[in-house]
């Protein structure tokens, strides 16, 4: 069973990531979990968003050739 919108949105949890390095990242949470999200973070910055608990925030280098994953953060650590 497929669990409804209302479900994935439920529970969603206060997060906040800080790019603490000199380049831009792109970060995303895969598909799989409710909002997904997908962003560039500037240096210095910091991304405030809402996920379930259980997701992951995916960090990627932001090269001009590719995306490289660079790490993956649980959700539940990023709370705020």
């Amino acid at each position: 069973m497929t669990p409804s919108l209302e479900d994935k949105t439920q529970n969603l949890i206060p997060c906040c990531y800080v790019n603490g390095s000199s380049r831009s990242k792109i970060v995303r949470i895969p598909h799989d979990y409710n909002p997904y999200l997908e962003k560039v973070v500037l240096p210095g910055t910091k991304l405030y968003f809402q996920a379930q608990p259980q997701a992951f925030l995916e960090i990627h280098s932001n090269d001009i050739i590719s995306a490289i994953l660079e790490d993956r953060i649980a959700c539940s650590y990023l709370q705020i």
